[in-house]
């Protein structure tokens, strides 16, 4: 029976949020399960009482009201653990790649901590899924694991179920048991350098601009041409993680 190879330890995890809106919502639960190479496990689990309202689409799928957050912390007070807890880790879930990895890169700047993505490997278990099949992560869990997921949006049913889901596509697919080549399955465009897609990076690895005016445009060559355009990125609507991404770039060269 083919199984999951890992060679350093696995974060996978969910949040439920505020919204869907990777720059402005917030995080009002998270769950991580940490697997390490041994396959011992270790989990943590908050609700978070985030600074913004929920958004009454949110409330209405999860149940859960700006009242029900009233008595736990921000998330400030748990960041740190939740950074220390997730360095060195590769990290799994379920539509990671376009929401939860973002939302808690986001998050974590907003505490002056960076996730550096780049010497990790994330997996997208919902893009493996897609692969084969186009549902959601309940009917994942019904098709592989043959269980209904119960409690689901509760961030540790969910983060179980997922577990389960990814061990079983390990067994029943060509994917590989290693975590270089399930990321190749499911990783963002290789070229893609933020989550948002508004940097890639190009044959040599140099930040290239891949929206407006300026796409196209190394980011290096747009801070001599162009400072002005940047300063409006910085100020503008941009995930903080684009905007750390292009000032690590400029840091480079000044």
């Amino acid at each position: 029976m083919k199984k999951l190879e890992l060679t350093r330890p696995l974060c996978i995890f969910d949040l439920e949020t505020t919204g869907l809106d990777v720059c402005k919502d917030q995080i009002i639960e998270i769950g991580i399960l940490k697997i390490f190479p041994d396959k011992s496990t270790q989990y943590l689990t908050y609700k978070i009482k985030p600074d913004v309202p929920m958004h009454p689409q949110a409330s209405e799928v999860l149940g859960i009201y700006d009242k029900d957050l009233q008595g736990y912390a921000p998330f400030l007070s748990v960041a740190t653990e939740v950074f220390t807890f997730i360095q060195g880790s590769d990290f799994a879930g379920f539509n990671s790649d376009r929401f939860d990895l973002p939302i808690l890169a986001e998050e974590l700047l907003r505490c002056g901590l960076c996730l550096d993505l780049d010497n990790c490997r994330t997996v997208d278990v919902m893009k493996i899924y897609h692969s084969f099949n186009k549902r959601n992560l309940e009917s994942a869990y019904k098709q592989y694991c043959n269980k209904e997921l119960i409690d689901k949006h509760s961030v540790l049913a969910d983060i179980t179920a997922t577990a389960e889901v990814l061990f079983a596509q390990v067994q029943q697919h060509d994917i590989g048991q290693t975590m270089d080549s399930l990321s190749a399955w499911s990783n963002r465009e290789l070229n893609q350098a933020d989550f948002s897609g508004h940097l890639v990076f190009n044959s040599n690895r140099d930040l290239v601009l891949n929206f407006g005016k300026n796409k196209g445009l190394l980011v290096r060559d747009l801070y001599n041409r162009d400072r002005g355009y940047l300063d409006w990125i910085s100020r503008g609507d941009f995930p903080l993680y684009t905007k750390s991404m292009i000032l690590k770039e400029i840091k480079k060269i000044i």
